[in-house]
């Protein structure tokens, strides 16, 4: 009963944080496209909300129902598969906060301010960075779903 409520809290939270990253990047590429300042500053604004709102929670949360989820079930913890996620998780906030969020504060900034001209190019670095996340993301989830051991 406690491991299917951990497990049930562990993948709810990554559908949330995936998800949301996947559908922050569809829409970042949606709007590069069609270049309007103003969707472009309320877009980098909902973003930097939905960051701390919602994907930093649900990362947190995923992390620590997977632990206990892991612990419960008497998972071995130096297991690669719990390894490789633990180590996407840390990978994937690092990159998000340290690296992406002042990138989509910069382009929020700039469509406010009218000064269009480097937002394109910060806009593909984004998409690019955004693209890595999501092939980080997705492959702890293939992992944790595949569960490969070394030798």
């Amino acid at each position: 009963m406690v491991f299917g409520a951990l497990k049930f809290i562990h993948v709810v939270s990554v559908i949330v944080w995936v998800g949301g990253i996947i559908t922050m990047t569809l829409l970042n590429m949606r709007l590069a496209r069609v270049r309007e300042a103003g969707a472009q500053a309320a877009l980098a604004q909902f973003g930097g909300f939905m960051g701390r709102a919602v994907f930093l929670p649900a990362a947190g949360l995923t992390f620590l129902a997977g632990l206990a989820t892991g612990l419960s079930a008497g998972f071995q913890l130096n297991s690669l598969w719990i390894i490789w996620g633990f180590a996407v998780i840390v990978l994937s906030m690092l990159l998000t906060n340290g690296v992406m969020r002042p990138i989509g504060a910069r382009i929020g900034a700039l469509a406010s301010s009218g000064q269009q001209a480097q937002v394109p190019a910060l806009q593909s670095r984004l998409l690019w960075l955004s693209v890595l996340n999501i092939v980080l993301l997705l492959s702890a989830v293939w992992v944790m779903i595949a569960k490969p051991a070394l030798g």
